[in-house]
């Protein structure tokens, strides 16, 4: 059974100017999503409609093989949602942990505070006189504790320093599962380009791209050459050499961060993907 999937799917803010018209989108267990996109490209918006904090318009969303409007508890018991502006109750992590475990059922104390030692630990008092990075932590804790299988995080390395960074890709490899879906909305590129085996690329209201890391390598390539490449999609020029996306299979890992930037920048780039059959 897959964990969403939205078909056909309207949405907007205003009714006269919809976020999304049309989607179609599908994710399945055993992979982790990369959703990407520029600002205001819908990418959290996204995400609230698959756990039914927002409404469709027109066209439906299923989770878990149930229409998430309804709110039924078991497929959201199988589904945490970190977002980016999270609110976390006044208390300390322990008593947080307790409570999560009331809607959770696979949610394990244990696991909760090994991550929250893994991302260097934090103080025992209550979390409203913790840092954002510090409250960042124990956000990140209760949603891998609560080993649902699907996880949907919205800019999930915001206010972590760099050793928390480094050990959370860590763990999140070690969460990844052919049982479960991950979903992350991230700017942050460089921090999961060696996570994610799967992107979705929202642009102007439409899914630009759906595709795997492997579809996309066998299409086009991310090079760094000496001389102004002449069948670029998209270049460059950076301290004397050319950074560009070529046509052609990938030699090397695909630098998403750079194909990112195209994608937002060359038309040609965006037809091609538009045209082109990926799996």
């Amino acid at each position: 059974m897959n964990a969403v999937e939205i078909n056909q799917l309207r949405f907007g803010y205003d009714r006269k100017h919809p976020l999304f018209e049309g989607i179609d989108l599908t994710f399945a267990p055993g992979h982790v999503y990369g959703l990407l996109g520029p600002n205001g490209a819908g990418k959290t918006s996204l995400l609230k409609l698959m756990v039914g904090a927002l409404f469709p318009d027109a066209g439906n969303i299923q989770l878990w093989g149930e229409e998430v409007t309804w709110r039924k508890a078991e497929p959201l018991a199988r589904t945490y949602f970190l977002q980016e502006e999270f609110a976390l109750p006044p208390w300390k992590p322990g008593l947080i942990a307790w409570a999560h475990g009331k809607f959770y059922p696979n949610f394990s104390e244990e696991a909760f505070w090994h991550v929250l030692e893994r991302l260097g630990g934090v103080p025992d008092k209550p979390v409203s006189k913790f840092s954002r990075g510090m409250k960042q932590k124990v956000a990140i804790a209760t949603a891998l504790a609560a080993q649902t299988d699907l996880l949907l995080l919205d800019e999930p390395f915001r206010g972590l320093d760099v050793p928390s960074r480094r050990e959370f890709r860590r763990l999140l490899i070690e969460h990844a599962s052919p049982e479960r879906a991950i979903i992350i909305s991230t700017h942050e590129l460089r921090e999961v380009h060696n996570l994610i085996d799967y992107v979705v690329f929202l642009w102007q209201g439409k899914v630009l791209l759906s595709a795997s890391i492997e579809g996309l390598a066998a299409l086009v390539s991310t090079v760094e050459v000496p001389d102004k490449p002449e069948n670029a999609f998209y270049y460059e020029e950076s301290a004397g050499q050319w950074r560009a996306v070529v046509p052609g299979p990938a030699k090397q890992a695909l630098d998403l961060e750079f194909l990112f930037v195209a994608l937002t920048r060359s038309e040609s780039l965006r037809t091609f993907f538009t045209n082109a059959k990926i799996q």
